[in-house]
C-alpha cells in the first residue's frame, strides 16, 4: 500500500508490526502455557485467528468476510466448550461470576462444619455455637458478594434494555450457547 508523503512518494505502510506482535503474544502464552496447561492454548490459538482476521481484514477486505465466517465456523468446532461457556456468560452477564464463588463458599461450610466436630470437646465452646459463630462470619462474605454482583446486573440489564445492539448480541449468545449446548450434547 502506497501513500503520498510530501517528502518521499515511495513510502510503504508494513504489517511487520502485527506480526512481531502476535510473535511476542505467542512466546508468552506458551511460557504461561508451561505453567497453566489448556487455557493459554485456546487463547493463542483464538489469539491467532483474530490476528489473521485483522491482517486479512485490512490488506484484502473482500475476501475477509467469507474467511471469518469459516474460521470462526472451525474455532468454535475445535473449542466447543469455550465458546459454549463464553456465550453464557454474555448472556447472563454478571451473575455467571457467583456459580464458582458459591460452589467454594458452599465447600467452605461443609468442611469448616466438619471440622467443628473434630474440634468437639477440645474446644470449649458447644458445638451449636460454634456453628452459629462459623455461619454469621460467613454470612457478611456471602451478602457482600450477592450485593455486588446485583448491583452489577442490574447496570447490564439497564444497557441491554436501553441500547438496542446490546440486546441482539446478548440475545445472539444466548441462542448460540443454547445450539452449543446442543451440539455438545449430541456428541459434535
Amino acid at each position: 500500500m502506497h501513500i503520498p508523503n510530501n517528502y518521499d512518494t515511495s513510502t510503504v505502510i508494513s504489517w511487520d508490526w502485527a506480526q512481531q506482535f502476535r510473535e511476542c503474544v505467542t512466546v508468552i502464552l506458551e511460557v504461561l502455557g508451561q505453567l497453566f496447561t489448556g487455557f493459554p492454548g485456546s487463547l493463542t490459538g483464538v489469539l491467532g485467528f483474530l490476528f489473521y482476521w485483522i491482517h486479512k481484514a485490512l490488506t484484502q477486505p473482500s475476501e475477509w468476510t467469507v474467511s471469518v465466517f469459516y474460521a470462526t465456523v472451525e474455532l468454535v468446532h475445535t473449542h466447543i466448550y469455550w465458546a459454549h461457556l463464553i456465550a453464557w456468560s454474555i448472556f447472563f452477564g454478571p451473575i455467571v461470576v457467583l456459580v464458582p464463588f458459591l460452589l467454594v463458599h458452599e465447600i467452605l461450610i461443609f468442611f469448616a462444619y466438619n471440622f467443628t466436630y473434630i474440634l468437639h470437646g477440645i474446644t470449649s465452646h458447644s458445638l451449636p455455637d460454634q456453628y452459629e459463630d462459623l455461619r454469621l462470619s460467613l454470612l457478611d462474605t456471602r451478602e457482600s458478594l450477592f450485593s455486588f454482583v446485583d448491583r452489577s446486573s442490574n447496570v447490564f440489564n439497564k444497557w441491554t434494555a436501553d441500547h438496542m445492539p446490546l440486546m441482539v448480541f446478548r440475545l445472539t449468545a444466548g441462542a448460540l450457547g443454547s445450539i452449543l449446548l446442543y451440539a455438545i450434547w449430541m456428541g459434535w
